[in-house]
């Protein structure tokens, strides 16, 4: 089975807090295989990356020690989710456009998968710290980053 790279896009300079303390900015899964990067959504897409990344980092490390045989990731905005099953040392990630009905599968290292979302994590609390946020939110994400 051929493995791809696996990254996350995320842009710091691109979140904003709303009057409710939601905060959003890019967000996208970047697949690599081997000849071009591939976006889901898509390159621009923006969401919730705090809540999104602190839910997704559990479900996904649960899968990855076995305690669980696979987890249903959803973005909040838009019709767009990935599943992801755990199998030997990779994830294949299945993701799911329910708008138009597409789907594409992804076979990446389950531990390259992971250091990507606590980077991505990283990378937004430091933005979030930066700008002197502080949520329930943003401390569920620091959390699960310890």
């Amino acid at each position: 089975m051929r493995t791809h790279g696996v990254a996350l896009n995320v842009d710091p300079t691109t979140l904003t807090r709303s009057q409710r303390a939601g905060i959003t900015g890019r967000l996208a899964l970047r697949f690599n295989d081997g000849h071009r990067d591939v976006f889901f959504p898509r390159a621009d897409w923006s969401d919730f990356p705090v809540v999104l990344l602190s839910a997704w980092l559990p479900m996904l490390r649960a899968v990855a020690e076995r305690r669980s045989i696979g987890a249903d990731c959803h973005f909040m905005d838009g019709p767009f989710s990935f599943a992801v099953h755990a199998t030997d040392d990779d994830f294949t990630l299945h993701v799911i456009d329910r708008q138009t009905s597409a789907r594409a599968d992804w076979t990446v290292p389950a531990a390259q998968f992971l250091l990507a979302l606590r980077e991505a994590g990283r990378v937004v609390l430091d933005a979030c710290d930066a700008a002197g946020w502080d949520s329930g939110d943003i401390q569920a994400l620091r959390t699960e980053l310890e």
